[in-house]
């Protein structure tokens, strides 16, 4: 694994954080008066090279030799002048090839002096005057001498990644361009030499001024192809740190050179360059295409394999990370044991990383280790991708020594506020909240403008939200900041509008106010982050905790016994809230509504929460709230269908046999006896209750009586009444419907005499309110059939002194049909039997 590869061969240059860090014990000498770096030179010779280092003060240093090809010195409470910071990289001559000057935390300032053979073959030596360190850089290898003020150490030490990659590709590809061979004494030739000198230097400027000299002056020069793309080249590197502002100037000077020189050796790196501009400039599409053009018509110069590389990184920014791994798998291929394909692994590890293949993406880091354990101290990504991959295996321990470690080689890489955080994460994961917290304070007080400070902050907050600990106050800015999660919050907003994590903020500030059920407040807080960000990458979990707010806001209205304003609510908010994306709320809405029987707006609310899972499963409460709401609407296709999608999917539901019996019901009606026959036995089966028994039973008459088979639809009419008298709870309208019922299928049965008791059951239960005439008007009827004239006919009186102007007439005229058929008995003439 990554740790076995490591022996840690330095102390720690510098890095504030006295959690985990510590300054380096042994720089040498003892003043420490603050110091500034003014200069930094090289003074070139045949045998031997000076670099030189201007100094005011007289600061602490160590010079560290670090492989075998370069040295760091390391200055302690020490600054850089301007001039100094604006150069960045100073190429040098024979025996220097470069020198890096860079500012490190905690006041530390190192010198990066890379020589062209390794130490091997070189001898160094150190000397300190008043205001100037001098290092000698030998064409022979010495003993080196030992003075008051200096001492080296063949070990290893923390370096970040100095210049950019494409600074670094760059450097290679130009030194053909900057070398000329058989150099005639010409005016433009000293041009070009002046040139390439300033060029090398880092005077970018000045370089540029030449160059186009030569341009403007010498058209027949053998160096304006030259000249051209050196001239591109320079603004490139001048302009590479802010390429996004001065993007169209770069691109205009490579395309001046392709269109003057379109067959030259030098169009293969213009184009890979032209590419590399706008992949700093975030113009992802067209700096594929330039690198897709060196692969095409140049897949044999060697500016294809970093488009290879480059290639790769953009379909990894795209999230195609398996067509990314294919392109450098194949630079890995073609180009064996090279600088690249040790970075194509490194890309490809962090590909792995993003596609959750964490155990396969330290195999490959190992893998790089393995092979090229220098490649550690030179590329920061390898051990923060490792800890990275170590903290998502839960091997929290194994992730601390790694990110620990990265700080300890590469204290100036610029992730050092992320890593510290992470840091303070594995702290907070194993349960040592103190430590965690005390961490994410210092870099919050730290790096307060960086990512990490942030998202320290937030955490901060977190643990304040869970623990109710009092967080000391932080210097933010312009001021203290707060110590509450509320304070946090709303100080973040403030005063990081614009950063991304401001509505992660936002966010948890909301819900912080539900919690403490300022429900209002909590959706205001939501709406602004959904107005002033539409295309949030948090819309789900602000859609989620709005909804909750949503819910309980309304939930409030509701135990109030306010359902108009529920609805009031809803409809002055379905136009700012996406309640389109809320199903769980309209849900709630359509129960709400339906508790009320206000079927109507419960199948409005119903049909989009369905909505929502147009390739999904809605929920069982959806689906049935769906299906009943529709059924009472009288929409009996939507609800049929809604209905068995319920039961098919959730069998065993509590409200599985209602939704079959109004399956039942619907199938009934539409004359399709044998499914509702089968529907409501299933339905029976599931129901537990016996009122509801008794219910599906008179369902199942009813479908009976649709087939002809009056006998069964008596027994179950008979079954229904026995379980409605045992429920004393029954609605007696219930009762009444059965002994109605049954006294029919008597009837239908030719049992006169038996729905006769039937439909008087039934007569004394006629729900108040309802007309009881046609009942006592079958009820003569079955008088008559049974020759109970009297009885009939008194029953039909009683309908006559109702008054009802139906019936009433109805029953004159039955009286009548009786009279005169008792006239015509007497007089001998039969009638046929009734």
């Amino acid at each position: 694994m990554i740790s076995r590869y490591f022996t840690v061969k330095i102390r720690i240059l510098s890095v504030a954080f006295s959690v985990l860090l510590a300054l380096v014990p042994h720089l040498h000498a003892q003043g420490r008066t603050d110091a500034v770096i003014e200069q930094v030179w090289v003074d070139s010779g045949e045998n031997a090279s000076e670099v030189l280092i201007k100094l005011t003060g007289s600061p602490d240093y160590k010079v560290v030799l670090i492989e075998d090809r370069e040295m760091l010195i390391a200055f302690k409470d020490t600054g850089v002048s301007e001039a100094v910071f604006a150069s960045e990289t100073i190429v040098g001559d024979k025996w220097v090839q470069g020198i890096e000057t860079a500012q490190r935390p905690s006041h530390v300032t190192s010198v990066l002096i890379r020589t062209q053979k390794p130490y091997s073959e070189l001898g160094h030596q150190v000397r300190q005057s008043k205001g100037l360190l001098r290092v000698e850089i030998s064409g022979k290898a010495r003993p080196h001498e030992k003075g008051s003020r200096e001492a080296t150490s063949q070990v290893s030490t923390p370096r970040g990644n100095g210049k950019t990659l494409a600074g670094l590709m760059a450097q290679d590809r130009t030194d053909q361009l900057l070398n000329v061979e058989s150099p005639l004494d010409t005016p433009d030739t000293d041009l070009f030499l002046e040139a390439a000198k300033y060029y090398r230097i880092g005077r970018w400027k000045y370089a540029i001024r030449t160059l186009k000299k030569i341009i403007q002056s010498y058209p027949e020069s053998r160096h304006l192809e030259r000249a051209y793309f050196l001239l591109a080249e320079s603004y490139h590197r001048m302009f590479e740190a802010k390429m996004s502002e001065h993007f169209i100037e770069t691109i205009k000077h490579y395309q001046g050179a392709v269109s003057r020189f379109p067959t030259s050796e030098y169009v293969a790196d213009a184009m890979l360059s032209m590419g590399n501009c706008y992949f700093k400039a975030k113009n992802y599409y067209e700096a594929m295409a330039y690198f897709n053009h060196v692969l095409d018509q140049h897949k044999n110069h060697p500016a294809a394999a970093e488009a290879l590389l480059q290639r790769g990184r953009i379909l990894a920014l795209r999230k195609q990370p398996q067509m990314a791994m294919r392109s450098f798998a194949e630079l890995e291929k073609s180009y064996p044991k090279t600088r690249l394909a040790t970075l194509a692994k490194i890309e490809m590890a962090k590909a792995l990383f993003s596609m959750q293949s964490f155990k396969r993406s330290l195999r490959t880091l190992d893998e790089v280790i393995a092979t090229r354990p220098d490649e550690v101290y030179k590329n920061a990504e390898i051990l923060l991708y490792a800890g990275y991959n170590y903290y998502e295996l839960g091997q929290l321990p194994e992730a601390r020594d790694v990110f620990a470690k990265l700080l300890n080689y590469s204290p100036g890489v610029e992730s050092n506020h992320l890593v510290l955080t992470r840091i303070a994460d594995i702290y907070r994961d194993e349960g040592k909240e103190d430590k965690a917290s005390k961490l994410y304070a210092l870099v919050a007080s730290t790096y307060p403008e960086t990512e990490g400070g942030l998202i320290s902050l937030l955490r901060l907050a977190h643990i304040d939200e869970k623990t109710g600990t009092k967080n000391p106050p932080l210097e933010i800015g312009e001021g203290p900041l707060g110590k509450t999660a509320h304070d946090i919050y709303e100080q973040v907003i403030e005063k990081y509008p614009d950063n991304p994590l401001s509505q992660l903020a936002m966010l948890r500030l909301a819900a912080l106010q539900k919690k403490h059920k300022d429900y209002e407040l909590s959706i205001m807080t939501l709406r602004k982050i959904l107005e002033k960000h539409p295309d949030t990458s948090l819309r789900a979990e602000v859609t989620s905790v709005l909804q909750a707010s949503v819910k309980a806001f309304l939930e409030q209205e509701k135990q109030a016994g306010h359902i108009a304003s529920i609805t009031k609510y809803y409809e002055q908010m379905k136009a700012v809230l996406p309640f389109e994306d809320m199903p769980d709320l309209l849900s709630w809405l359509g129960d709400t509504y339906r508790e009320f029987h206000l079927y109507g707006p419960a199948l409005s609310m119903f049909r989009q929460a369905s909505g929502y899972y147009a390739n999904q499963n809605p929920s069982a409460d959806i689906l049935f709230g769906l299906g009943e709401c529709a059924y009472r609407e009288k929409r009996l296709d939507e609800a049929e269908k809604a209905l068995k999608a319920f039961v098919t999917r959730y069998p065993e539901h509590r409200e599985a046999s209602k939704a079959h019996y109004w399956v039942g019901l619907i199938l009934s009606q539409n004359k399709r006896y044998d499914e509702a026959f089968q529907a409501l036995t299933t339905a029976l089966r599931l129901e537990t209750d016996k009122y509801h028994q008794a219910r599906i039973h008179m369902a199942l008459a009813n479908v009976s009586n649709g087939q002809g088979d009056y006998e069964t639809a008596a027994g179950a009419l008979r079954v229904a009444i026995t379980l409605l008298n045992q429920n004393k709870d029954s609605p007696s309208e219930d009762l009444y419907m059965g002994y109605r019922e049954l006294g029919e299928a008597y009837l239908k049965l030719k049992r006169k005499e038996r729905a006769v008791p039937i439909f008087k059951k039934a007569l004394a239960l006629v729900p108040k309110g309802s007309e009881s005439h046609s009942l006592q008007f079958r009820l003569a009827q079955c008088y008559q059939w049974l020759k109970a004239r009297d009885k009939a006919e008194d029953m039909l009186n009683r309908i006559i002194a109702s008054g009802d102007p139906f019936w009433s007439k109805v029953a004159q005229v039955q009286i009548k049909e009786m009279n005169m058929k008792e006239s015509v008995e007497k007089l001998g003439y039969g009638l046929e039997k009734s």
